[in-house]
């Protein structure tokens, strides 16, 4: 510091809203409610899978018909994210969350007293509309009532609550659709959700909002939707022509979306962002490549240990169970483990477990034993863990409580499209090396290899280049902080008072 410049008073201290007046069972209560939340996600869509056959016995209707009720829902939590997220912005982050679980709630409650198939999928359509105001301010909201390692461990415990529900669904699906029926699978999850926006409702005192009397983006909110839905629905629908020209009309309307909300005063999504913060940037960059690094993995070991492992539905699920299950394990450890390890290293060393799982999955033989492929699957699981929780957290650090909500709908669209984009690799190679799944033989056996390995190897480089992309984005997120340039997480001008009064505006 120069001699002449005037000393600086010291950093204030900025509160969270654990500092506000919530007891710790209050916040244990809250964090319950999150986590129950993050559990019936996963739950409810792999209760559904495991539910198709008896769904398409019911309507009589085929597989293709039966992918329609998975496809809509997904497509309609990613094209109502970003809206909800700026709703919840102008009238507040806990209102559009309950409401989202109203939705979800009167959608799955609605689901099995479908009089016909085509009333189902509407129904499935609504679900996801509710799905997805949970999730654009599920992760805002928490992010408000903690702070540094206490973060971390919040965000650990609900990833694992998610995890556990993707790890329980089709073993409680199952269950429920050979004692019971179909429908009752869509009753189970009823409480889960009801409990979840109780708790939220009655515990999160007032409410969090930064854009009181703003007008909503009507036009953007369009673009987005349309550029989302060309890109999204015709990638999943590659190689037939309709496709490619949905995909590349969708492609040209990207940038068109962005030149529009570079211009507007009162974004549906603030894409000036990703110019002028290079560490959120290149983290949602790095959530793209992990998650078309590795998302095509269930849909190969199901298909290998089903066929060439020669193992039930139950017995191959169980297997399966490796990965969610040391990310249950893991994901409450993390937040304790960066007290010792910093972040930036415990998602390199994610990076590098990734890696070395998918370079092993890549020697899968027909002789390859379960052990084996257990173990590359706890290899995978815990990698993306120790990548996912730490970039998560840092990519909320990198911006403004303001921008809470915004970020979570951008990071939840960018999970989604890097999910996209490994099917659409994965069916690829299925198509250049395989020709199809219903062909799947012992005559065979060598193509599908081939393309699970190529599927593989391609995950491998985009791996790397996520783990390059956290390697940069450290070296800017330490210029930023020697420039003075990064944001305070909570901001006493920034957060609401909370008290009695329902809302309390910025």
């Amino acid at each position: 510091m120069p001699e002449n410049a005037a000393p600086q008073p010291p950093a204030q201290k900025t509160e969270s809203f654990s500092t506000k007046g919530y007891t710790k069972t209050q916040l244990n209560l809250i964090l319950l409610g999150f986590a129950l939340s993050a559990f019936v996600l996963p739950l409810s869509s792999m209760m559904i899978n495991v539910a198709l056959p008896a769904i398409g016995a019911t309507y009589s209707v085929g597989a293709h018909q039966l992918g329609w009720l998975t496809t809509t829902s997904l497509l309609a939590v990613a094209l109502f994210l970003v809206p909800f997220a700026r709703l919840s912005d102008i009238y507040g982050r806990k209102k559009i969350f309950t409401i989202g679980t109203i939705i979800f709630l009167i959608a799955t409650i609605a689901t099995p007293s479908a009089s016909t198939y085509g009333i189902l999928v509407i129904c499935r359509v609504l679900t996801g509309i509710g799905l997805a105001g949970v999730s654009a301010t599920s992760m805002s909201l928490l992010t408000h009532f903690y702070e540094g390692a206490e973060r971390l461990h919040a965000y650990g415990i609900v990833t694992a609550t998610g995890a556990l529900g993707a790890a329980v669904g089709p073993a409680i699906g199952g269950f429920l659709v050979q004692q019971y029926n179909w429908q009752s699978s869509f009753y189970f999850i009823v409480p889960f959700a009801l409990v979840s926006g109780i708790l939220v409702y009655a515990f999160v005192k007032g409410d969090i909002r930064f854009g009181k009397g703003e007008p909503f983006d009507w036009g953007g909110s369009l673009l987005y939707a349309l550029a989302l839905l060309f890109t999204l629905g015709g990638l999943s629908s590659l190689p037939n022509t309709w496709a490619i020209i949905s995909t590349i009309v969708g492609i040209i309307m990207i940038p068109a979306f962005i030149y529009y909300e570079k211009r507007q005063k009162y974004p549906a999504m603030n894409v000036k962002l990703f110019s002028s913060n290079k560490v959120f940037a290149w983290s949602n960059y790095a959530v793209v490549f992990i998650f078309t690094a590795t998302y095509a993995l269930s849909f190969f070991l199901s298909l290998y240990l089903q066929s060439i492992g020669n193992l039930t539905s139950q017995e191959a699920g169980f297997i399966m169970l490796s990965i969610p299950a040391v990310q249950i394990v893991i994901s409450p450890l993390i937040g304790k483990i960066s007290k010792r390890i910093s972040q930036k290293n415990i998602t390199i060393m994610g990076t590098v477990l990734t890696i070395i799982g998918l370079i092993c999955l890549t020697t899968i033989s027909e002789t390859t034993s379960l052990a084996l492929i257990i173990i590359y699957g706890i290899l995978i699981g815990a990698g993306t863990i120790f990548f996912i929780l730490p970039n998560t957290n840092t990519l909320m650090s990198s911006v403004s409580a303001k921008d809470y909500s915004n970020v979570s709908a951008i990071t939840g669209v960018f999970r989604q499209s890097g999910m996209v984009l490994s099917m659409v690799i994965a069916m690829a190679n299925i198509a250049i090396f395989f020709g199809t799944t219903n062909t799947l033989t012992p005559d065979t056996y060598p193509e599908f290899l081939t393309a699970m390995h190529v599927t593989f190897i391609v995950g491998i480089v985009f791996a790397v280049i996520a783990g390059l992309l956290i390697i940069f984005r450290d070296r800017e997120e330490k210029k930023e902080e020697k420039d003075g340039k990064k944001p305070v997480t909570v901001n006493e001008d920034e957060i609401v008072k909370l008290g009695p009064e329902p809302v309390f505006d910025i």
